[in-house]
């Protein structure tokens, strides 16, 4: 069996830390053109969420 590139690997991690970021802030995942996935959040939005994981 061949193994994956390196590139794949990183991508299915960042992949799963978007998941988590998304769980833990309480916002839904939303596709972005491009192949990606994102946290759905205005950016104020996102600024009060993730400011409290920053300071802990």
């Amino acid at each position: 069996m061949q193994e994956a590139p390196a590139w794949f690997a990183a991508s299915c991690a960042a992949g799963a830390v978007t998941e988590a970021l998304a769980d833990r802030l309480g916002l839904p995942l939303i596709d972005v053109p491009g192949n990606h996935v994102g946290a759905s959040a205005e950016p104020a939005e996102f600024a009060r969420a993730v400011v409290p994981l920053l300071v802990h």
